[in-house]
């Protein structure tokens, strides 16, 4: 800050005690704007009001919206990385995470859990090396065993990054001792294959959801919804047990 020059001539004097006391507000004047420039220290940041500081103990669960025509669906996670509104970015994975999808379309399992700096995260993107899915289908008339059941596995070696993507359905705000997302598979959009019997054109173009995790606010029960399109009805499960609940355990009639 730059201080208005001195006056050379002064029409009267102050006695040394006051001298003295003008001498300590302005120490003390300075003091308060210094801190002020720099937002009370290091190690914190503030948005909308929030003021983040430090670490979160952050977990992620699995889960899935799946499609009933496929029994499997597994893929390598290599990473999984939030970017917040100040563009830092940080990565949940330590390393390759090889998940399946399918079987947590009626649950939740625990996926990752790891520190993140405290702050409001707006994109997730991922990484995932290789893919595949397996249908199952009833061979149609004209084929020597029609009628039988055809079980198909599809793969990609590697997914190409423009083929996955990662949905932040609101931005996330990560703050306080822990915070819990869910990373939900969108099974209908990450497959798709033309016919499972005869082999036919597919693709492999991983969708996900991640969102703030509704369990703890719940009971300790997650709302999920099972089935596809019009079929889909809600259910709920116990993230620690693994297990769907009782009848009304969700809030709300099961």
């Amino acid at each position: 800050m730059k201080l208005p020059a001195a006056r050379s001539r002064l029409s009267f004097s102050l006695p040394s005690n006051s001298l003295l006391a003008i001498g300590l507000m302005f120490t003390a004047i300075m003091a308060c704007m210094l801190a002020a420039s720099c937002g009370g220290g290091g190690g914190s940041a503030s948005s909308g009001g929030q003021h983040f500081s430090g670490n979160t103990a952050l977990n992620v669960m699995l889960s899935s919206t799946a499609n009933d025509e496929l029994s499997q669906f597994g893929l390598q996670m290599q990473s999984l990385t939030l970017t917040s509104q100040s563009g830092s970015t940080v990565n949940l994975l330590t390393g390759q995470q090889e998940i399946e999808t399918i079987h947590v379309n009626d649950g939740i399992e625990p996926f990752v859990t790891t520190i993140v700096p405290q702050g409001v995260y707006t994109s997730a993107t991922a990484t995932i090396g290789g893919s595949a899915f397996t249908c199952i289908e009833v061979i149609p008339a004209g084929y020597n065993v029609s009628g039988g059941l055809d079980t198909s596995t599809y793969a990609y070696g590697y997914v190409p990054d423009t083929n996955v993507t990662v949905n932040l359905p609101t931005p996330l705000t990560i703050t306080g001792d822990h915070v819990a997302l869910t990373l939900n598979m969108q099974v209908l959009e990450s497959a798709s294959v033309d016919s499972c019997y005869p082999s036919n054109a597919y693709s492999i173009t991983p969708t996900f959801n991640l969102d703030a995790d509704e369990f703890g606010k719940r009971k300790d029960f997650r709302i999920l919804r099972r089935g596809v399109g019009s079929d889909q009805h809600v259910v709920c499960a116990d993230p620690e047990h693994h297990r769907r609940p009782a009848a009304g355990d969700c809030g709300q009639p099961e």
